[in-house]
């Protein structure tokens, strides 16, 4: 997660399906577009964006109903380990969640990656440019969603955010926060070591 991860040309570097890693990634979509999900959320973790947003546009495509596609497509938009607030890039987020959101049969679970989500794509213009959004982000995943400390997805996840934040906080702070993020993925490692996520 730490090592050269703040390039942007890591965004478009392209990755082979048979090195994304393991995700499991259970939703409410339909079986067919199920492993497109996974790849899109192992794409999302290994921080092949525009890989990433395609796969979850082509399951949304197939599968309307399917809300993670579409969060997926939010989530894709999110560079966040180098990238800032873009008027554009916030709506375009915002839309696709709330198709997201519209979609009736969703579990907890997807209710509360969404939610997280929207907490950065919100629209506040009091937030300024560097950073706010971020700390309001982070901690909505440890509280937003269900069995934060088991769920793979939602350990790397916040982990990520702990070390997009430390980009923003004096060398102290970013240390903490680091220090936090390994703490949170160590366990997650032991049990899911091919985890893209998890292991970046």
């Amino acid at each position: 997660m730490f090592a050269g991860a703040a390039f942007g040309w890591l965004a478009s570097a392209p990755a082979a399906d048979d090195h994304l890693g393991r995700v499991d990634f259970p939703t409410t979509c339909s079986p067919a577009v199920q492993p497109l999900i996974e790849k899109g959320a192992a794409l999302l973790h290994s921080f092949q964006y525009m890989q990433s947003e395609k796969t979850f546009t082509e399951a949304a495509q197939q599968d309307p109903n399917c809300a993670m596609a579409h969060w997926g497509k939010a989530m894709a938009l999110y560079h966040q380990l180098w990238d800032f607030r873009i008027r554009k890039t916030l709506e375009e987020g915002r839309k696709e969640l709330d198709k997201a959101k519209k979609q009736k049969h969703i579990s907890p679970r997807e209710k509360g990656f969404i939610e997280t989500a929207q907490v950065f794509f919100q629209k506040n213009d009091k937030l300024d440019k560097k950073g706010t959004n971020r700390r309001l982000f982070r901690p909505r995943w440890k509280s937003g969603t269900p069995a934060f400390s088991s769920d793979v997805e939602v350990g790397s996840f916040y982990a990520l955010s702990l070390v997009a934040l430390a980009y923003e906080e004096d060398a102290g702070e970013a240390l903490e926060l680091r220090r936090k993020a390994i703490g949170v993925l160590n366990p997650l490692f032991e049990q899911h070591p091919d985890h893209p996520g998890v292991a970046h």
